[in-house]
């Protein structure tokens, strides 16, 4: 499912989900990033085959951010990943999800 972040809060908060969850790999990952006085704007699109674990995705949005300064950040991710199922149901219980079986791919 594809989940798209449309303030830097809402991003960080995320990225801190994952570096807690520790297990979750983020796939086709549109990074970006705006100054605060809107001259800026820069952008990460990728989509490696191993796909992004936190300290990745974290390290991205950092340098995407000390380029452009104090602003907005997005994010898009097509999907995400999980180890387990276990890791699955846990990523969704701490998000306050329901699972919706009809998204999921084995």
């Amino acid at each position: 499912q594809r989940i798209r972040l449309d303030d830097a809060g809402t991003v960080w908060d995320f990225l801190q989900k994952m570096e807690s969850a520790g297990n979750v790999t983020a796939y086709a990952l549109s990074l970006s990033a705006e100054s605060a006085d809107e001259l800026q704007h820069i952008e990460y699109t990728g989509d490696i085959d191993e796909g992004y674990q936190s300290p990745k995705l974290k390290s991205i949005a950092d340098n995407l951010q000390i380029l452009v300064g104090a602003g907005g950040l997005k994010m898009t991710l097509g999907s995400l990943g999980f180890s387990t199922g276990q890791a699955l149901l846990d990523w969704l219980r701490n998000a306050g999800q329901s699972l919706d079986i009809t998204k999921v791919k084995q």
